[in-house]
């Protein structure tokens, strides 16, 4: 059609002659814009990015002035084998080789930019919610687990700042025949001594010979 763009009955080239592809765009540091939205250049790709730069092979940027909910990535897997099929919203796998540095198999932050002035607004790192429809089965909020290291943490949770109250792991248990707001199945130390004003700690049996007070 003209010295850049390229074409057969099947195949269309911009900037590449004889393309096996339906379309192809020459390698090139800006090759490609599609609505304002989608922008692919000679190595990245970028959805809201109109420069996706850096160590990111996919960049996604979305900033809008709305009252409302904004979400940068929905994504949506449904399984309807109603056997045993499995379903994944999410799957990320990150390797390093040895003593490359930290390895991350997903990383999140949550920021309030401005001054917050209500506790009805909380931020979340991560939240994650899990349910099932009827019948039996378990059910994990968050599944962790750790193998193989020299010291392994399956959780390991921290708080730090200027907050009134910091708590390292807040959990609570209620509505079931049973609840357990912590339960452990093997030892249990802890340091910097116990702090149970307004109950009891109870350890290894539910005998009152098993009450720590």
């Amino acid at each position: 059609v003209s010295k850049n763009l390229y074409a057969n009955s099947t195949f269309v080239g911009v900037g590449v002659s004889n393309s096996p592809y339906l379309l192809e765009v020459a390698n090139n540091a800006l090759a490609m814009n599609v609505s304002g939205n989608f922008y692919v250049n000679s190595t990245n790709v970028g959805i809201g990015a109109r420069n996706p730069l850096g160590n990111a092979w996919l960049e996604i940027n979305k900033s809008l002035n709305l009252n409302g909910m904004i979400t940068g990535v929905n994504i949506s897997a449904i399984n309807t084998n109603t056997g045993r099929g499995n379903s994944t919203g999410l799957e990320i796998y990150s390797q390093g080789e040895a003593d490359s540095g930290l390895i991350y198999g997903g990383k999140f932050m949550a920021k309030s930019k401005g001054l917050m002035t209500t506790a009805a607004n909380p931020i979340y790192g991560v939240y994650a919610n899990a349910t099932i429809g009827s019948g039996v089965g378990s059910v994990y909020g968050v599944y962790a687990a750790a193998t193989n290291g020299t010291t392994s943490y399956g959780i390991y949770a921290t708080t730090s700042g200027t907050s009134t109250n910091s708590y390292g792991i807040y959990a609570t248990a209620t509505a079931g025949t049973t609840n357990y707001a912590g339960y452990f199945d093997g030892d249990v130390e802890i340091v910097n001594g116990v702090l149970a004003p307004a109950g009891t700690l109870r350890f290894g049996t539910t005998s009152s010979s098993g009450l720590y007070e």
